[in-house]
């Protein structure tokens, strides 16, 4: 499964994290690349594209609280993104059918 990937500063942890934790999924990884200040809205909109275009099959965007990208990936495709708090096996099929799954660093669980 091909999975776009991207995180603001707040969430580039975590992001990194769920990474190395699965090598059997193709990542597409559109940014942050590091923790320096960066602005949620940029990457969120880069993988809600990816998905559009099908370039991706699933997209998983991340900033501190999980609200703000799950607004921002929405707009420009007009496509469903849910709110997650935990991840686990099924962690890349968001609720109800969506095709992003929006995490929040500062909100998940450990």
């Amino acid at each position: 499964m091909r999975i776009a990937i991207g995180a603001d500063h707040g969430g580039y942890a975590l992001k990194e994290k769920i990474k190395s934790a699965d090598s059997v999924n193709q990542w597409i990884d559109v940014g942050s690349f590091n923790q320096e200040s960066s602005n949620y809205a940029e990457f969120a909109q880069l993988v809600a594209q990816k998905v559009q275009s099908h370039e991706a099959d699933f997209g998983i965007v991340i900033c501190r609280s999980g609200i703000g990208v799950s607004i921002a990936a929405q707009v420009p495709t007009r496509r469903h993104s849910s709110s997650c708090r935990t991840w686990g096996r099924w962690w890349a099929r968001p609720a109800r059918g969506g095709h992003a799954g929006n995490y929040g660093q500062r909100l998940r669980a450990s």
